[in-house]
């Protein structure tokens, strides 16, 4: 059998703007279900713990955080914090700011002015992707959608700002939200341009984000005007499934429903509706079924069963009224799958309890939640729309294959698994292959073959030294009959794997009758100058093979006439 000398390695691609070399410190990144379970947000130090509760939580007072509108943070996959943002600056898990972390392109009086992800395929590097306030009115930022990379790898788990502040879009509205990609890996991040009816959404894989990678539809209505370019103000959201992008634009009374391709990133059938006035704060039922829309204090519910532009902007229902009311309110779905309403400058936030369900049985509470005397502000944390953390699985290489035989076709199996896209063999003679299930012929010797597998992310690679054998397999008849019939006439030596022979035949007198050395010989019979009637003779042969291997064979052969 085939000596095997095993080795295995892991490497990553380089990721877009920065060569950073990660380590995967398992075959499957586990998916964090408690990703979103910790809230910052407003001006007060207010908080939402989801792990025990909800209950309310306070930030400490070492923490400088404050926010009018714009706030994002994240856990890991047990619910601890990690780090949060208002898209300013960056505090880690000590509610310090974190290092490298002051100085955003943003502002905490941007709607959505910050989101956070986790690099799809990394469990320590996450993207921060921040908007500035109102098109950039009264702002030195550029009034843009900026990113920027964190790596909490350093600073003993507490993590530093290792890439800041690279421009993609200027100018936005204040409008951001992600949704998973079809491809269940990567991540859609969209926005909503500035007096141009842009959508823009770019795609953050496991190489980063590619700026020249932006898929621009041009279905929106134009977003200008305004006291300081009100027309910025109000959410965008996905649906739970990525197939719907809902926006809500203040200023001019507009809230528009757009279906979304997850697999390209296209923007198809928009739907508007002008029956409320003054929207700003949307989010869909965990089902998709229901929107949800709030507008100076009133909460809207729109059914989203139909799919038809008309029965869905007829179908408006007032579900909630907040008191007192609110000029603006985000709206943010929990983990709880309840959706909770932000309440200006008020102790209690509004939550709607049974969001799946139509009309007054969604059962909207206006003090939906204590915030334990501290106060909510216009703002709510800005999520991606599911779990941000996704599993990944490492590729593994690996293979076997039949005995392999000198000078013979030796077939590979492909026992790898994890989403493979490429296959790369070397047979360690100069042959490589692409193919998944791959053939080849070895000659005598050693060869290192190697094959390395990638998924969109990371490749791997198995390399076994394989020492094709001598196969040889022997024929050689006990009888034949030399008469000329067509069938069996000939004596000869058949099997693979030979180099040379050195043949003789002898009567029983020790008289030789015929020799050759040639692999390819065949003996007639023909025994002149002897005894015709001679019916059994002696074979005496040195068979060699490619392998330099040799075999001695001595045994009777019948003539049959």
């Amino acid at each position: 059998m085939s000596n095997e000398l095993f080795h295995v390695n892991l490497n990553m691609h380089n990721l877009y703007w920065i060569a950073l070399s990660l380590t995967l410190s398992s075959t499957l990144l586990i998916k964090a279900q408690n990703a979103n379970n910790l809230w910052y947000f407003g001006n007060d130090d207010a908080g939402i713990d989801f792990n025990l509760g909800p209950i309310a939580t306070t930030l400490p007072a070492i923490s400088t955080f404050t926010s009018t509108e714009s706030s994002a943070s994240i856990c890991d996959d047990s619910g601890a914090l990690l780090f949060y943002t208002n898209g300013q600056d960056i505090w880690d898990k000590t509610h310090n700011i974190m290092s490298n972390g002051d100085g955003l392109l943003g502002t905490h009086t941007s709607t959505q002015g910050s989101l956070i992800l986790p690099l799809p395929g990394s469990s320590t590097i996450f993207y921060i992707f921040i908007l500035d306030q109102q098109a950039g009115f009264l702002s030195s930022n550029g009034g843009g959608m900026s990113y920027s990379i964190i790596d909490m790898s350093l600073n003993a788990g507490n993590g530093a700002v290792t890439i800041k502040n690279i421009p993609l879009i200027t100018p936005t509205t204040e409008k951001m939200s992600a949704t998973r990609h079809a491809n269940g890996e990567s991540i859609w991040i969209s926005t909503f341009g500035w007096d141009d009816g842009n959508i823009y959404s770019y795609s953050l894989t496991c190489q980063g984000v590619d700026e020249n990678d932006l898929v621009i539809n041009n279905l929106g209505s134009v977003h200008i005007g305004g006291p300081q370019n009100q027309a910025a103000l109000g959410q965008i959201k996905f649906n739970h499934a990525g197939t719907k992008l809902a926006m809500a634009c203040e200023f001019l009374s507009l809230v528009e429903i757009f279906d979304f391709d997850n697999a390209t990133g296209q923007v198809s059938n928009p739907i508007s509706i002008n029956s409320i006035t003054d929207p700003y704060g949307l989010e869909f039922s965990p089902d998709d079924s229901r929107l949800y829309i709030t507008s100076k204090g009133n909460l809207y519910q729109f059914d989203l069963s139909s799919n038809n532009a008309t029965s869905i902007t007829n179908s408006i229902l007032n579900v909630g009224t907040m008191s007192p009311a609110s000029p603006i309110s985000a709206m943010q779905i929990a983990p709880d799958n309840k959706i909770y309403i932000a309440r200006y400058q008020q102790s209690y936030l509004s939550v709607i309890n049974n969001p799946d369900d139509l009309g007054n049985n969604c059962n909207f509470s206006n003090n939906g939640i204590s915030l334990n005397s501290k106060k909510s502000h216009f703002g709510l944390p800005n999520f991606i729309k599911g779990e941000p953390y996704v599993i990944t699985e490492t590729p593994l290489a690996d293979f076997s294959y039949d005995i392999a035989c000198i000078n013979e076709l030796t077939s590979f199996s492909n026992l790898s698994s994890g989403n493979i896209i490429n296959w790369a063999w070397d047979f360690g003679d100069g042959s490589t292959s692409s193919d998944s299930l791959p053939a080849h012929v070895f000659t005598y010797g050693s060869f290192n073959t190697t094959l390395s597998v990638s998924n969109e992310c990371t490749t791997t690679t198995v390399s076994k030294t394989i020492i094709p054998e001598s196969c040889e397999s022997l024929f050689i008849p006990s009888a034949f009959s030399p008469n000329n019939d067509g069938v069996n006439d000939e004596f000869k030596i058949r099997g693979s794997g030979i180099k040379e022979i050195a043949i003789s035949i002898f009567n029983r007198w020790g008289e030789i009758l015929f020799q050759s050395t040639d692999p390819d010989f065949s003996w007639d019979g023909d025994i002149s100058n002897a005894d015709m009637n001679v019916q059994v003779v002696i074979i005496h042969s040195l068979i060699t093979f490619d392998d330099e291997s040799t075999t001695t064979i001595t045994k009777n052969l019948t003539i049959v006439r």
